[in-house]
């Protein structure tokens, strides 16, 4: 079972993992975009570890106060998505849940993948963070459902994950700023599919922490 100070430390995770990535993620954007997703990215969830950790609400709310954390403070397209990704995991956990297990985090990051997905008007297979996440999301559903222990679980997920990320470099561009070099895209690694790969491979480190 998981419970708020494992969010806590999760989220410490993640936003170490973008700190660690800050100079790869703002290589690919810079290729396609405006050269800011590693700022955001690192900034965005250090604000979420930080507001995590001044909080003793449970995990559901607290997740969504740190969705809304970075989406304040990660004010860009993909910033905005990822926020709404938080926060849509914390909005499917009953607020007076105060813990929650591995079947329970597929259904959050489903519900969080969801919310994404409708806002963004995205779907699977247009390059973007949805190419790693919803990959990773079956992979750990799939684990799941053939009674995987929890580590072979997000070892899964994390791999399927990276594996969507290499497919994503195949395709080509077809949102925001990156759609504008067309088929120049294609080959290029994406950095929305990165962050979600970099995601899973934060879940994973912090389950062997």
């Amino acid at each position: 079972m998981y419970g708020k100070e494992d969010v806590r430390k999760t989220l410490a995770v993640i936003a170490d993992m973008m700190t660690e990535n800050n100079a790869m993620l703002t290589e690919l954007d810079a290729a396609m975009g405006d050269g800011d997703l590693g700022l955001y990215m690192e900034r965005g969830f250090r604000t979420a570890a930080d507001t995590a950790a001044k909080s003793e609400d449970n995990p559901g709310p607290l997740l969504k106060k740190a969705g809304m954390a970075i989406m304040n403070d990660a004010p860009s397209t993909l910033g905005t998505l990822v926020g709404i990704l938080v926060r849509g995991m914390g909005t499917a956990l009953p607020a007076d849940r105060e813990s929650f297990d591995l079947g329970d985090l597929a259904v959050m990051l489903r519900s969080g993948y969801e919310a994404m997905m409708k806002r963004g008007k995205a779907s699977p297979g247009e390059k973007t963070i949805l190419d790693s996440l919803n990959p990773g999301i079956e992979a750990l559903e799939k684990a799941l459902s053939e009674g995987a222990e929890a580590e072979t679980c997000l070892s899964a997920a994390y791999e399927a994950a990276l594996s969507g990320m290499h497919k994503a470099t195949a395709m080509k561009a077809i949102h925001g700023r990156p759609s504008y070099f067309g088929d120049k895209t294609i080959g290029m690694q994406d950095g929305g599919a990165t962050v979600g790969m970099l995601l899973f491979k934060s879940l994973l480190a912090s389950a062997r922490t």
